[in-house]
């Protein structure tokens, strides 16, 4: 089965120049058939992105990756799935979007290597049900959690100078042969690479 966005795709650009709001709700179904969807209302600025791979792949908004960079933006600050589905059906919508093979994996490993990570615990908490009484056997509702600790990813830490050469060098490696999914994110989770 094939990826398929569902309904209509209208945003409107904010004024502070980076960011876009989305005036209708946005879905894309995977190709395993799983809803991801963005609510009317969703501010994202495809940030997630790391910024040294936008000299080779463009803009976090512009072209035809536009619409996976909102799904992979707001899944990533929602944290409701895992950081490793959120960075896949990145590279699935940009498929279903029209982005070429080479240019989709190119973005992919820059998620996997520079994108945001997250504990599975994280995702398993956000899905907790609104509302959710968490009293039971007289213990008390925890203490509300105020800072979430990311885990860092091989990129974090790294210069723009570093990005841009996984870039390169990413590039070069998928002109030269085609890598599978799994084998980016093992040279994306390399150390050096």
């Amino acid at each position: 089965m094939a990826g398929r966005y569902e309904g209509d795709f209208l945003v409107t650009l904010l004024d502070d120049g980076r960011n876009l709001r989305l005036e209708s709700d946005l879905f894309y179904f995977d190709p395993q058939g799983v809803r991801w969807g963005v609510p009317k209302g969703a501010v994202v600025d495809g940030a997630s992105i790391p910024r040294g791979f936008w000299s080779a792949v463009g803009g976090p908004l512009e072209g035809k990756y536009r619409n996976a960079s909102i799904i992979h933006d707001w899944f990533c600050d929602m944290r409701t799935r895992t950081w490793q589905a959120t960075h896949r059906v990145f590279y699935d919508a940009m498929r279903t979007s029209g982005v070429g093979e080479a240019r989709a994996k190119l973005f992919y490993y820059a998620v996997w290597w520079g994108g945001p990570r997250w504990e599975e615990r994280v995702s398993l908490n956000a899905n907790l049900p609104a509302g959710s009484d968490f009293s039971f056997k007289g213990v008390t509702s925890p203490a509300p959690v105020t800072e979430i600790i990311p885990l860092d990813s091989p990129g974090a830490g790294t210069t723009l100078i570093d990005h841009k050469a996984a870039a390169k060098r990413m590039r070069a490696m998928l002109k030269a042969q085609n890598l599978s999914l799994e084998e980016i994110e093992g040279l994306a989770d390399a150390p050096q690479f």
